[in-house]
């Protein structure tokens, strides 16, 4: 078993590689947003390591996820994390637009921080910063290959996998990546982690921007390796290791990486259209809730809900009562219509079938029930930051700024349950009696 870690360090200033800081003592930085203009950028040498961020592995699974903060070598690049000035919570998703320009890194006093500003909406062709931007080659020199190469950068922008903005889309991300893979996807989600998914998107960034070098210019993922930090005394081990240096479970981790890899240049260079979600929905049907000719039950319904694509982690269906608690499973039946006998099937697991809530009546406490369906959609910019000066752009990256900015949506059908009017003399009376 991985120890888990109970401390998250963040980088600080010092003139040796690695030296951090208790997580009881960071900096916190809010994330930026499109509206923000400025800026204070720095590297941080680590990435944020911890607990995989989806929260939908087993037990199983998260005994073999690998929590520990690494740096990262792809190849002969030293992959950094970009973050603001003290951001012990790697809150915003910046990825590096040149991985052959500068960034400022250590010097006596530390790790430098720099003043970016944001130049531009990246998703406009037509703005002028990012004409200038070289795509692996010039806008003016080979406009067709430029315009190419940025298409592809806003197909990644917007399939990436954001591991603070959008945790939840993390299943069907991968499910996509690995449909066609010899990988079990439930071994991938436990072994490949979110560094790993973070680090290997922007190695793909980089095949678009610099595939003029041939560092970037491939189709296979070079060889990872990992360096470690030493907690005792605060620095990076200077001795990288592969995955399976680490651990022999993590021998297939460098595999399941390159087919990420390849799976994202593949999809990129081809334009492939991302079929848009769609959310499961509520029909609305008339009410026909009746106490029947059931002396055990009230029938409460009918209910239906039409399926969607987005996988069940991106949405919740409950059924509530009035006031807004979850009814317990062991408190109703469920009967598809149709069929004769009740079912095992939950709320959330009945899709395109009519159905009804089996209410015993001997529950007097229930007077309506709700079943709501809820889901977030996300809507994705991606905005250009670049150094203050023009003698500063030509040295220093380039970076982009993603966000997905969440918009909550709720849809409830609602059933009111009217007692029989003996049930409804029986209870005046036994309140009539407790008042007495």
């Amino acid at each position: 078993m991985l120890k888990k870690k109970i401390l998250k360090i963040v980088l600080v200033l010092a003139c040796i590689l690695a030296l951090t800081m208790p997580y009881t003592t960071p900096v916190l930085a809010v994330s930026l947003s499109h509206e923000d203009t400025t800026a204070e950028l720095q590297i941080s040498i680590v990435h944020e390591g911890g607990e995989e961020e989806s929260d939908t592995l087993t037990e199983e699974q998260r005994e073999l996820y690998d929590e520990n903060q690494y740096a990262y070598n792809v190849g002969t690049t030293r992959v950094y994390k970009i973050i603001e000035k003290g951001d012990a919570t790697f809150s915003n998703a910046f990825y590096c637009l040149n991985a052959v320009k500068a960034f400022p890194g250590i010097t006596s006093e530390g790790f430098n921080s720099l003043t970016y500003k944001n130049v531009a909406d990246f998703t406009d062709s037509t703005n002028l910063n990012v004409q200038a931007l070289h795509l692996s080659t010039a806008y003016a020199q080979e406009r067709e290959v430029w315009s190419a190469n940025y298409r592809a950068l806003n197909w990644l922008a917007n399939s990436m996998y954001l591991r603070k903005q959008a945790p939840m889309q993390k299943d069907s991300y991968l499910e996509k990546a690995f449909a066609n893979s010899e990988y079990d996807l439930e071994v991938v989600k436990a072994i490949l982690t979110d560094d790993d998914i973070d680090v290997v998107q922007q190695y793909a960034i980089w095949y678009f921007t610099n595939n003029d070098d041939e560092r970037y210019n491939v189709e296979t993922l070079p060889a990872v390796r990992l360096a470690g930090l030493d907690f005792e005394n605060m620095t990076l081990d200077t001795n990288t290791k592969s995955y399976r240096d680490i651990n022999e479970i993590y021998a297939e981790r460098q595999a399941m990486a390159n087919h990420l890899y390849q799976y994202l240049i593949t999809s990129a260079k081809a334009g492939i259209e991302s079929e848009d979600t769609t959310f499961p929905s509520i029909v609305n049907l008339d009410d026909k809730t009746s106490e029947s000719n059931n002396s055990e039950y009230i029938v409460v319904g009918p209910f239906k809900v039409n399926s969607g694509t987005a996988p069940s982690t991106e949405y919740e269906i409950k059924l509530l009562d009035q006031d807004e608690n979850e009814i317990s499973r062991n408190d109703y039946k469920i009967k598809i219509a149709g069929e004769e006998d009740f079912t095992d099937k939950n709320v959330n697991e009945i899709f395109d079938k009519e159905y009804d809530i089996y209410l015993p009546k001997t529950n007097k406490t229930i007077t309506k029930v709700k079943l709501q369906l809820s889901y977030s959609s996300f809507e994705n910019k991606t905005t250009l930051w670049e150094t203050q000066t023009e003698q500063e752009t030509d040295k220093y990256q380039p970076v982009i700024l993603i966000t997905r900015e969440n918009t909550p949506h709720i849809q409830k059908a609602e059933r009111v349950i009217t007692r029989s009017i003996s049930d409804l003399a029986l209870r005046k009376y036994i309140i009539k009696r407790n008042n007495t």
